[in-house]
């Protein structure tokens, strides 16, 4: 069951990154800084390279695949999850256009892209919480010995940029201004871990529990994000 804690790891690199987006759209609503356009393009760039072509491909070629296999219970859950990975490659795509095309002046444009990063963290929060809470408990229940050994080797295949001593300039320029826009130990400068904040635990075969999750409302996720 490595893979779960490796998961867990990259979300948490994933909040942060969305943490600092949300720093990022507030600033872009009040009072945009030089170099704010520049820091969204290297978070975009972060979740487009790693997140999207290795962490949720692996997810649902390994994980989700074998999870459906082994419970009927996950199907509603898993088609989710799914869909969610489908859309994301587009809202990032949005928010990189956005970052690109709009100058710093253009009020219009800032708005907009403002409203792509709040729409895309509620969606990608939502996501992460899903998979915790729910996913991981049906796949410690469902899965065999033989199911964890491959799915720990395809997530131990690739790296975590953020997760791991890197001497690309542009992870190192990233670490840094995610350090900048985030206090410790939400920022990547120490070694202390974020503390994230999850939904109550509840077990996987309460009934009602996977609709329960599914319909989380907009202003409830968001208010989870009170020290965004």
């Amino acid at each position: 069951m490595r893979a779960l804690d490796i998961i867990e790891a990259e979300h948490r690199n994933m909040w942060r990154v969305t943490n600092a987006l949300g720093v990022l759209g507030k600033r872009l609503e009040a009072k945009p800084e030089a170099g704010d356009l520049h820091t969204v393009e290297l978070i975009v760039q972060y979740l487009d390279e790693f997140s999207e072509r290795f962490h949720h491909p692996k997810e649902s070629d390994l994980l989700f695949a074998r999870i459906r296999r082994r419970s009927n219970a996950a199907a509603e859950i898993i088609e989710r999850l799914e869909r969610d990975h489908e859309m994301s490659p587009d809202q990032v795509a949005r928010i990189r256009d956005l970052a690109r095309t709009t100058h710093i002046s253009d009020r219009a444009g800032l708005a907009d892209l403002r409203d792509e990063i709040a729409s895309f963290r509620l969606r990608l929060d939502e996501h992460m919480h899903i998979e915790e809470e729910v996913t991981f408990p049906l796949a410690r229940e469902a899965l065999t010995a033989d199911d964890w050994a491959e799915i720990d080797a395809g997530f131990a295949a690739h790296v975590d940029p953020l997760g791991a001593a890197n001497d690309d300039d542009q992870v190192a320029l990233l670490r840094a201004r995610i350090t900048q826009l985030l206090p410790a130990p939400e920022g990547l400068g120490g070694r202390s871990e974020m503390v994230t904040m999850h939904l109550p635990r509840h077990a996987a075969d309460e009934a009602g529990t996977l609709l329960e999750i599914v319909a989380w409302s907009a202003a409830t996720a968001a208010s989870r994000r009170c020290t965004a």
